[in-house]
């Protein structure tokens, strides 16, 4: 993790010293050690740092390469909610997550939530209360392609990822 501030180092008045706009760019627990030239350094109490608000999907585990099938067997998948600095962004309601494909070439997406299923050419997946990712499978009919799925859900940004499909 990273600790930021936009006013580092600052000098001390009166004995304390303040730092203004500081962030931490991933959450955990951490403890705070000020030191200085000639003094003791002094160790802060525990803070824990949590996710922000949901902000995109990003795709954290995606097989690059499959072979074509009219069934779902490239994968798994993974979406995650996450943060705007990247962290995973719990929630306490179910997100649901529109998925699609296009490529310039011909050929149909099949989606499913088990490996060799015949799928969908779209799907709604939940990703559950309580958690921040859900995985899937996908298929690509022809082979020689290499289709951009797309992942959808209100107001968080989009997330892309591109397969090749032999």
């Amino acid at each position: 993790a990273t600790l930021v501030c936009a006013t580092n180092p600052v000098s001390a008045s009166s004995g304390v010293v303040t730092f203004g706009g500081c962030k931490v760019d991933k959450t955990g627990s951490y403890t705070l050690t000020a030191a200085a030239s000639g003094l003791t350094s002094g160790t802060s109490a525990s803070v824990t740092i949590t996710a922000g608000p949901a902000a995109t999907l990003v795709f954290t585990a995606a097989p690059p390469t499959g072979s074509a099938s009219s069934n779902a067997n490239i994968g798994p998948f993974t979406i995650q909610v996450q943060d705007a600095a990247g962290n995973p962004a719990v929630s306490s309601g179910s997100t649901s997550v529109s998925l699609s494909a296009a490529t310039s070439g011909s050929g149909s997406a099949s989606f499913a939530t088990t490996s060799g299923a015949a799928g969908s050419a779209t799907l709604v997946l939940v990703i559950p209360a309580g958690t921040s990712a859900s995985s899937f499978y996908f298929g690509w009919s022809k082979a020689n392609r290499s289709p951009v799925i797309t992942a959808t859900s209100g107001s968080l940004s989009n997330g892309t990822t591109t397969v090749t499909v032999n």
